[in-house]
């Protein structure tokens, strides 16, 4: 089994981020202020360290010279004694006055040349004014000629580099110390114990870590209460999310903020969920509406084949009841026809080729066949205006519109009424208009026109043959040829429907 890196969570994955975002950046601002404050306090002592070597060079002189010796510096040692200069692995120092001692003076002892040091520098780095500086001298034989007393024992002489006169540095342990050969050749030191500079280096880079600490323990509380906050309306949507898949199609997720992305997400959500909710109830009433208009014929040929069988019957009786069941067959024959193809144009899968097409030439040839056999015997006024209006579109779905839209004005308008069909070409788009002066239909039924298996009059049945699906068809229809239609219509006056498609030449 592998090992997930992260967690599943977006949650605990931006924390995750968060916590190495924020280690590394104070981490590197950790190093650099512990870095920046190292380099500042060791500044300050090389700066004094610096000038007291200076200093130091400066006071000197080369020795010996013509005329009486110089005394050699004596320095204390820890005990408080006077001790003089001695070189590296040389006697031990001489005690005494300036004659040395007993029995021996200067003419006596031949001590190898080196810097002759003033009485105050030997009075500056004196046990009791040395303040923990100390300074040592080597000669140009690299014998140790002078050591103050605070310096540590066995002082090791700097690596001899050719630049005489340049300042050089080395820390040592605890020790930093600033040297340099002059140009006779001797090395001189000053140093200093930097071991209170380190302690306070040490606690001021363990306050520094633990204020880093503190700070990464509230930028990860923060962080959390921020992503808990950025996350909660994720967790809202899916919680309304899961609850309308459980069939709570009413459901909605409570948007508290518009303005930002996720409430903007909310939004379209909702809109989507009131679509599908929408989609739903009206998939809902067509498969009810659709089950009523199946079983009504059906539940008529059965009672007529029930009844007819119940006793003998004469020759004429039985046709009858053939006829009857023929006529209900008929019936569900054709709503099954139009649920067909609904489904069909739903799928937007055109039955046909486009080609060109002349709506007003199809339009004649349809109105021809229906004034012969839906409106003679009724007395109805036909009033044709089919100018030419040539689309790109799929003929028998055409045929279907123009046939649907007349035969539902001619079933609409009582006898001695008038239904006018007019196409033509406006703005770029073939119209087709069709109105009658029927009883026309309300305000509020105006809306639902186009929906399955709806009739503005409650009163009728389906027993004409028409179940309410006709206008449907034509709807879309209209949109699969990337049309539009339109109803108008006064109660008493009738109605007018106008059906927009474009013309030749129109961008798909």
């Amino acid at each position: 089994m592998r090992l997930r890196l992260f967690p599943h969570s977006i949650r605990w994955r931006l924390q995750l981020w968060l916590a190495m975002l924020l280690v590394l950046v104070l981490t590197g601002f950790c190093v650099a202020v512990a870095r920046l404050h190292r380099i500042s306090e060791f500044q300050r002592i090389d700066e004094v360290l610096e000038a007291r070597l200076t200093h130091l060079g400066s006071a000197i002189r080369e020795g010996p010279g013509p005329g009486p010796r110089p005394v050699r510096p004596a320095w204390e040692d820890e005990d408080g004694r006077e001790i003089r200069g001695r070189g590296r692995g040389g006697p031990p120092p001489e005690r005494g006055g300036p004659t040395g001692g007993a029995g021996r003076g200067p003419a006596n002892r031949k001590d190898p040349p080196g810097p002759l040091i003033p009485e105050e520098i030997v009075e500056l780095y004196s046990k009791a004014r040395a303040d923990g500086f100390y300074v040592a001298i080597w000669g140009r034989d690299g014998f140790l000629t002078h050591q103050s007393a605070l310096a540590p024992p066995n002082v090791p002489m700097p690596l001899w580099l050719p630049s005489p006169g340049r300042f050089h540095i080395r820390t040592r342990g605890e020790f930093r110390e600033f040297y340099y050969f002059n140009n006779p050749g001797h090395c001189l030191l000053v140093g200093q114990s930097i071991a209170p500079e380190l302690d306070k280096i040490a606690q001021f880079n363990r306050r520094l870590h633990a204020s880093g600490l503190l700070v990464l323990v509230f930028g990860l509380l923060g962080g959390w209460g921020l992503t808990t906050r950025a996350i909660r309306p994720i967790e809202t949507i899916s919680t309304a999310a899961r609850r309308i898949s459980e069939g709570h199609l009413s459901e909605r997720i409570d948007v508290t903020d518009e303005r930002n992305e996720l409430g903007r997400l909310a939004g379209v959500l909702n809109t989507t969920f009131d679509r599908l909710e929408d989609a739903f109830e009206r998939q809902r009433r067509f498969t009810a509406d659709a089950s009523h208009e199946l079983r009504t014929p059906l539940t008529v040929m059965i009672s007529e084949a029930q009844t007819t069988l119940s006793k003998p019957r004469s020759a004429e009786e039985y046709r009858e009841t053939v006829e009857t069941c023929l006529d209900e067959a008929q019936r569900m024959r054709r709503l099954t026809a139009s649920l067909l193809e609904l489904s069909r144009l739903d799928s937007e899968r055109p039955a046909s080729p486009s080609e060109r097409t002349d709506l007003g030439t199809l339009a004649l040839g349809i109105l021809d066949h229906l004034e012969t056999s839906l409106a003679s015997g009724r007395g109805l006024r036909f009033h044709r205006d089919c100018a030419s209006a040539p689309l790109d579109g799929h003929p028998e779905a055409l045929v279907q519109v123009v046939t649907n839209l007349v035969s539902n004005a001619i079933q609409h308008t009582p006898p001695g009424g008038e239904v006018r069909v007019m196409t033509g070409s406006e703005g770029g788009e073939a119209v087709l208009m069709v109105s009658d002066t029927g009883a026309g239909i309300a305000a509020e039924d105006l809306p639902h026109v186009f929906e399955r298996f709806y009739r503005a009059d409650r009163s009728r049945t389906g027993s004409e043959g028409h179940a309410g699906l006709g206008l449907a068809i034509v709807k879309a229809i209209v949109e699969n040829h990337r049309g539009g239609i339109e109803v108008e219509s006064t109660l008493g006056l009738g109605t007018t429907v106008t059906v927009r498609f474009p013309g030749l030449g129109a961008p798909a």
